[in-house]
């Protein structure tokens, strides 16, 4: 079986996996039999899930993400090969498993007593995730499993690649967005509407560009 990442991003993406199963195996017999799972707006724990679950879901989901990776270049169709970007997916799969670790380390601390601030961890934690992704994104060529995937980018390589290359910019400004947020107060509305709008730019854009480039195909 072709295995989709590289030799090197599956060592990174194995220690990321082995760190987690050991800091919880270190922690587990201290864990409360509740863990706390979901934060309200105003911080405030109002969700848990019972132990084993809560303390193992993390690992669980970083060994899910990376299985699903490893097998992208099997589950591409014929034409859509992603040989030319293995190593794009492997930062990316790398950079998804490092904040996946993240959260479940402060997680698990706050389980334990810690005070920590975990919707500011996890709203800068995504914002640097997005920034990097941006960083990334104009270098994926056109899949059905990463990326901008509209009916117009499948339809086009070179819509697809214009259009990477604008949610580039829209993904680093999401990412700085909600990262000032953990120090500037932005109102909840305007936060999320702004959010959306730029969240949908790219996919506005790309039917766009479509209709500019193939606007003479169905005039016959």
């Amino acid at each position: 079986m072709i295995l989709t990442l590289s030799s090197k991003h599956r060592w990174i993406s194995w220690l990321f996996i082995v760190l987690s199963a050991v800091f919880v195996a270190a922690i587990y017999k201290q864990l409360p039999q509740e863990i706390p799972s979901h934060w309200n707006f105003a911080g405030e724990v109002d969700d848990y899930q019972s132990k084993p679950l809560g303390a193992w879901l993390m690992t669980l989901l970083m060994i899910a993400l990376w299985a699903l990776m490893e097998c992208l270049h099997v589950l591409s169709p014929k034409g859509y090969s992603i040989d030319s970007f293995r190593t794009t997916i492997g930062l990316i799969t790398n950079l998804m498993l490092g904040f996946l670790l993240l959260i479940q380390v402060a997680q698990l601390s706050v389980a334990l007593g810690v005070e920590l601030e975990l919707p500011t961890i996890i709203m800068v934690g995504v914002g640097v995730l997005f920034i990097c992704l941006g960083n990334y994104l104009g270098k994926l060529r056109k899949n059905f499993f990463i990326g901008i995937r509209t009916p117009w980018t499948l339809a086009s390589d070179e819509v697809w690649y214009k259009t990477h290359r604008m949610g580039s910019y829209c993904f680093v400004i999401i990412g700085a967005v909600l990262v000032s947020r953990a120090w500037w107060t932005i109102p909840q509305s305007l936060f999320i509407a702004l959010i959306v709008a730029l969240a949908l730019v790219p996919t506005v854009y790309s039917f766009v560009i479509y209709r500019r480039l193939h606007r003479n195909d169905n005039e016959d």
